[in-house]
């Protein structure tokens, strides 16, 4: 098992520049991740580091609190494909699901899988955000509208949370971690659990743990 290759190589923050970009994908490139993902604005120079080789570029919209209009979110999914993007991460807008505006959450999914077309389109499940309720009604709504990969983000998550969410339906769920895995172990747990991706900033330090076992 390539253990490298579940890794999703993350880098989102206010303060990032481009030779932090670069570096980033470096890694990537050194240590065969899965992907990168970087903010919005850096997809085309991801995608330009990256052109020759098999990783691919990630990015979310809606970042970070999926509050801004289905339109803006629209305009997003557009351009960071144009400009490369292979994988689109959706923030939905949690208050208006929480609020029982479940149209409006649908048409916005829908009109976004539309455009992403043939493109990798991941649902954000915040598990801090929602109640089982509203996170089972995000999940069938998404079901329903052909979508079944998901990123679950929770700030102390447990394979408790991931056997739950797997048992809502009979369907192949492809669900992927956000930023809670920081270690060998923890990530091999999830692995067991049926998590099929890590979008995480260590990377590079689970990938030399993963080296030193090889070697031990």
């Amino acid at each position: 098992m390539e253990l490298n290759k579940f890794i999703n190589h993350m880098l989102l923050g206010a303060t990032l520049g481009p030779e932090d970009v670069k570096l980033l994908c470096n890694e990537a490139k050194e240590l065969k991740f899965s992907s990168v993902y970087v903010n919005g604005i850096y997809v085309s120079l991801a995608a330009k580091e990256l052109k020759e080789s098999t990783i691919r570029v990630g990015t979310v919209v809606g970042y970070p609190f999926g509050t801004s209009s289905s339109e803006v979110k629209l305009f997003e999914t557009k351009k960071y494909i144009e400009d490369g993007a292979d994988e689109i991460s959706l923030i939905i807008n949690f208050g208006m699901l929480k609020s029982g505006q479940i149209e409006y959450i649908r048409n916005e999914i829908e009109n976004i899988k539309n455009i992403a077309e043939k493109k990798l389109l991941k649902v954000v499940v915040d598990l801090d955000y929602l109640t089982y309720e509203e996170r089972n009604i995000l999940i069938y709504v998404c079901l329903d509208l052909g979508i079944n990969n998901f990123e679950i983000l929770k700030r102390k998550i447990t394979v408790e949370d991931i056997k739950e969410i797997d048992s809502l339906t009979k369907e192949d769920l492809e669900m992927g971690i956000v930023g809670e895995i920081k270690n060998l172990s923890n990530m091999k747990l999830f692995i067991n659990a049926g998590i099929k991706s890590f979008n995480t900033i260590s990377g590079v330090k689970i990938s030399k743990e993963i080296n030193d076992n090889f070697w031990s």
